[in-house]
Formats: C-alpha cells, sequence, structure tokens
C-alpha cells in the first residue's frame, strides 16, 4: 500500500550564505551521489528524488515545479532543507506502515 504526504507550499526564505542553487528536473534516484548532500536544488521542471536519497540538508526552490520525494520500502529519508516556492511537494513511502494518508497544506500569507 502507498501513501503520500502532499504538501503546498509558498513562501521565501533567506539564508546568510546561501550557495547557488543547482538547476534541476527529472528522476534521480541518488541526488547525494550526483550533488552531494548540502546541494540546494532549483527545480527547472517536474522533479523526482528517488530512494537512495539518504538525508539532503540543501534547500529546494519548487519554482512552479511538481516535487516528489519517493522513499521506496520507506528506506530512510531526511529533508532538513527550507522548500521555498509555489507549487506542490510531495512525500511518497510503501509499506506496511504506509497505510495512513495525510495532506499537509501551508496557508497562504
Amino acid at each position: 500500500m502507498e501513501a503520500f504526504h502532499h504538501i503546498t507550499a509558498l513562501g521565501l526564505a533567506l539564508v546568510s550564505g546561501a550557495t547557488a542553487a543547482t538547476g534541476i528536473s527529472g528522476y534521480h534516484e541518488a541526488p547525494n551521489a550526483e550533488f552531494g548532500d548540502s546541494a540546494s536544488y532549483q527545480l527547472t521542471g517536474d522533479t523526482k528524488f528517488g530512494w537512495r536519497t539518504g538525508t539532503v540538508t540543501g534547500a529546494l526552490d519548487l519554482n512552479g515545479h511538481r516535487f516528489v520525494l519517493d522513499t521506496g520500502g520507506g528506506n530512510h529519508t531526511v529533508f532538513s532543507g527550507a522548500i521555498t516556492g509555489r507549487s506542490t511537494a510531495e512525500l511518497v513511502r510503501r509499506g506496511a506502515t504506509a497505510a495512513r494518508r495525510a495532506r499537509f497544506l501551508q496557508p497562504k500569507t
């Protein structure tokens, strides 16, 4: 059974000393192996991170595109960076504990 968390993000984060974001789109099974675990991203098209994501500490600018973080069979995945921009971000996980469905909406300010 598959569960997902749907996040509608609208916001702006200003981070002191922030580095330039990497433009990214498409499927990336192991983004840390490609870009490093502290890379920041700006979506240039719909983007999906796969089950080998692990821990990501950089920021994510949705930039109007859909983002999916798929943990596969519930693999340990941590995304601790700021998520900004207007669009949707989804967390997909599978397995026996994934029977719940939750929807999170960030209010417009």
